[in-house]
């Protein structure tokens, strides 16, 4: 990946590539550890070096990411594995309910759910 700037496409890149996607989705962080400002170089390198960020999402759902982001692609969930995990993690939920603390209700059509559509700190000015 160094020497060309592109990763080879695989299903356990597309675990990975989902999983970071999930994590910075959930946290506002991305998984590996770089100068926000770094040149694409830099980024590469921290993916080879494994410089992951430490974090901590609760539950089979931090688990199911964490594996996801493994280093080695064979220690990779396959889909179908990470599907059936966050089907069985979702069971109980009532269809088309927000999970426990979104409330889509507080946000516009369009906006990410749980986010306040007025902005800052919820105080009045």
């Amino acid at each position: 990946m160094l020497a060309t700037g592109t990763a080879t496409p695989s299903p356990a890149a597309d675990v990975y590539a989902l999983g970071a996607s999930l994590l910075i989705s959930a946290t506002g962080i991305r998984a590996m550890e770089y100068p926000d400002h770094a040149e694409r170089e830099e980024q590469r390198q921290a993916v080879v070096d494994n410089k992951r960020r430490p974090f901590d999402l609760p539950g089979s759902f931090g688990v199911m990411v964490d594996r996801m982001l493994s280093y080695e692609p064979y220690d990779r969930p396959a889909l179908s594995e990470v599907v059936a995990e966050f089907r069985a993690a979702t069971k109980g939920e009532p269809k088309g309910k927000a999970p426990t603390g979104a409330d889509p209700a507080a946000s516009p059509p369009g906006a990410p759910v749980g986010v306040d559509p007025r902005g800052g700190g919820g105080g009045r000015g």
